[in-house]
């Protein structure tokens, strides 16, 4: 290590290592590409896209807050390079005597009509512009005619170039015509596009930025919107001051007549937000033909010296250097600066965000139309993950969770309304709106059936548990033939099992009712409850048959008034036997003590029912016509009750009433069986009860009729 040879191989590999270790540290006096094109899989001019170079990102993030940027966009050719050139001859401090030569410039100036600048350069030397260090972007020229360039790629330039700045120096070449007008108009508004699609994706995936701040830390959704608007100062190359002195014009007076006579889109008023919201102030900075010595100023000479430039326009320079640097400001997000890092970290996140690419030749109205299809699409999206994260709990129910669909679906649709309008209520916005709509109220119904389909889902759940318990119920009550029997009559059993039944299956509907729509059909409800998890034809077909082994056990039961007329039948015999005996042993003393008087009595006795029988014969035939007039509406409605009788008492079924002429006389004839047994009844009943009241009054009558015979004696 100590020989010459050595240490010389040290520092070699020393100097190597550090390079290594530090790849992007910039020389100072060459620009650094800042974005790069680059070209998709399609490998097609509609595939190019813009892209942030790691030496750009490596030296973008080296940049420590406060900081400006210069940028300079305009068509090819038009001098953005070497008038970014002189700006920083001035800030430098040029006088007659400097003179820059080519290998001293920032950004190399090329002959000819191909553009010398791709893509974004950055010159890493500062210069200070109002206080604040400055760094210069130049920009690859638009509508360049070496390569084809699309839209999207100059939108994407264009909108790059503006982002990073703090002040855009638009450059172009005079005169300035109405094409000129459309085409920044044209840019702005795509850029307004690209923006908008950008915050509205940034601000869908919710991606938060971490953004330092002294003593705190924000977590931030940013967005193109938040960042500080760059001033634009629009460079006018060889303008002829002549004719607008002429014309008794100031340069702001001018500017304004382009700015609102000339309109790229359909209202004019839409023109003129879009750059007010793009930039925040706008003037027009003429700058007369720096030479006429052309050969000099396509780059023959060896060199270039400030005092070969015209006076006027060492003025016109020297101005718009002041006007910049008058109204320039720090890099800033919501009015706080920005830090190299910073910056990275929101134009990588929205990059990553950027909208898909407009394809080539697509005109104003198409971008429109693609814009605001792909802002539906990514609404519905946004909807659709929102509902997702809506809670489905037994705590909620069904009208809350349609209304926070409903109050989901109104902010997406704010959104779509916001776009819109910040378009200028484009015809094709409102029939994106009216798609929106339609297709939000199709994913709120979809997400009503997602509840809808749980609760159902829940109540089927429920459904088999209450059919367990009710099957349990069954059949312990079925192996239980005490319990059955404590019911006297069928029908009374029947609505027992089947109140039970509906109680367990209501139990399960009642709380589950609030998780369902009002128009839903119960009877549905009530379907899945009996059916739960399996099958309701075999569930009901399982409660019917325990139904029916229960009522077949019922019918084993003794009749209670079968039980009651055998607890009776034993005192009536007796009743009736110790009765007859007592009234024949009275008839037999009776007739003896008073058999002459009896012999009397019964004379006429017999007599009187003789002539009792003629009358009552009479008074028969007569009563007997009466009775049959109404005999037979008596004997239907005899007939209707016996049938209602059968009906409610006994549980028969009526299908089973014989209504044929053979049946209706059978019926007839059970009725008439019934009605007799009903007679006999009621006869021995007074029959029993007379000759008991007689027993107790006979010998009040007897004394009556002896006293009457000893008076006549």
């Amino acid at each position: 290590m100590r020989s010459p040879y050595c240490r010389l191989l040290f520092l070699l590999y020393v100097a190597f290592a550090v390079s290594a270790q530090s790849p992007h540290l910039p020389v100072e006096n060459t620009p650094i590409l800042l974005f790069s094109r680059t070209k998709d899989d399609s490998d097609t001019v509609a595939g190019t896209r813009l892209r942030l170079t790691p030496e750009g990102s490596a030296f973008l993030g080296s940049l420590y807050a406060p900081f400006a940027i210069v940028s300079a966009v305009g068509p090819t050719r038009t001098g953005k390079s070497f008038l970014l050139n002189q700006i920083v001859r001035i800030e430098n401090g040029s006088d007659a005597s400097t003179r820059v030569t080519k290998s001293a410039i920032p950004f190399p100036v090329g002959g000819g009509v191909a553009s010398k600048t791709h893509g974004l350069w950055i010159w890493p030397k500062p210069i200070t512009m109002g206080g604040v260090p400055t760094y210069l972007i130049d920009s690859e020229g638009l509508h360049g005619v070496e390569s084809v360039q699309t839209i999207a790629y100059e939108v994407e330039l264009f909108v790059h170039a503006s982002m990073l700045a703090s002040a855009v120096l638009y450059n172009t070449w005079a005169p300035v015509d109405a094409a000129d007008v459309r085409n920044l108009k044209a840019l702005v508004a795509f850029s307004r596009l690209f923006m908008m699609d950008v915050a509205a994706a940034t601000v869908d995936s919710n991606n938060t930025l971490p953004l330092t701040v002294p003593g705190e830390e924000h977590d931030l959704i940013a967005i193109p919107e938040h960042l500080d608007p760059p001033n634009l100062h629009w460079a006018v190359q060889n303008f002829n001051k002549y004719a607008l002195r002429k014309a008794g014009w100031t340069a702001k007076e001018f500017l304004d007549q382009l700015i609102t006579k000339d309109t790229f889109l359909e209202d004019a008023n839409v023109d003129v937000r879009f750059l007010q919201q793009q930039f925040g102030t706008i003037e027009l900075v003429p700058i007369v033909r720096p030479s006429d010595d052309d050969a000099k100023m396509a780059g023959d000479g060896d060199e270039i010296g400030w005092a070969d430039f015209k006076e006027e326009y060492r003025k016109d320079v020297t101005s718009l250097h002041h006007s910049v640097s008058t109204h320039i400001a720090p890099k800033r997000l919501n009015g706080r600066n920005l830090s190299g890092a910073e910056l990275v970290k929101l134009i990588t996140l929205w990059d990553k965000e950027a909208p898909i690419q407009i394809p080539e030749h697509t005109n104003w109205a198409r971008a429109v139309q693609l814009k605001l299809e792909h802002e539906a699409k990514r609404l519905l999206r946004a909807f659709d993950a929102a509902a997702a994260k809506l809670p489905i709990t037994m705590q909620g129910d069904f009208a809350t969770f349609t209304k926070k669909l409903q109050a989901l679906a109104d902010v997406e649709m704010a959104k779509m309304k916001a776009s819109v309008k910040n378009l200028g209520e484009d015809p094709r916005g409102v029939m994106v709106i009216a798609f929106l709509e339609k297709e939000l109220a199709n994913r709120v119904e979809q997400w009503e059936n997602v509840y809808i389909t749980w609760a159902e889902t829940e109540i089927k759940a429920k459904g088999d548990a209450a059919h367990d318990e009710v099957m349990d119920w069954l059949l312990g009550l079925r192996d239980t033939p005490d319990r059955i029997c404590k019911w006297w009559f069928t029908t009374s059993l029947k609505e027992a099992l089947h109140k039970r039944i509906k109680m367990e299956r209501d139990k399960i509907i009642k709380p589950m009712i609030k998780h369902f729509p009002s128009s839903y059909d119960h009877d549905i409800m009530h379907h899945i409850v009996g059916a739960g998890s399996g099958s309701a034809h075999e569930r009901n077909m399982e409660i019917d048959t325990a139904v029916h082994q229960i009522l077949l056990t019922h019918a084993t039961c003794p009749n209670p008034f079968q039980i009651a007329l055998e607890v009776i039948q034993p005192l009536w015999n007796a009743y009736k036997t110790a009765f007859l005996a007592g009234g024949g042993l009275l008839s037999l003393g009776v007739a003896i003590q008073w058999r002459h008087t009896l012999w009397t009595m019964g004379v006429r006795l017999t007599h009187l029912t003789g002539t009792l029988l003629t009358h009552a014969y009479r008074h028969l035939i007569t009563l007997g016509k009466e009775v049959l007039k109404i005999s037979v509406p008596l004997l239907g409605i005899i007939y209707l009750l016996w049938i209602g009788s059968q009906v409610t008492i006994l549980g028969r079924d009526v299908s089973n009433l014989r209504w044929n002429v053979r049946g209706l006389s059978d019926e007839m004839e059970d009725a008439m069986k019934a009605l007799r047994g009903f007679a006999r009844g009621f006869v021995t009943f007074v029959l029993v009860f007379g000759s008991g009241v007689g027993f107790l009054v006979m010998p009040w009558v007897w004394k009556r009729i002896w006293r009457s015979d000893t008076g006549r004696k």
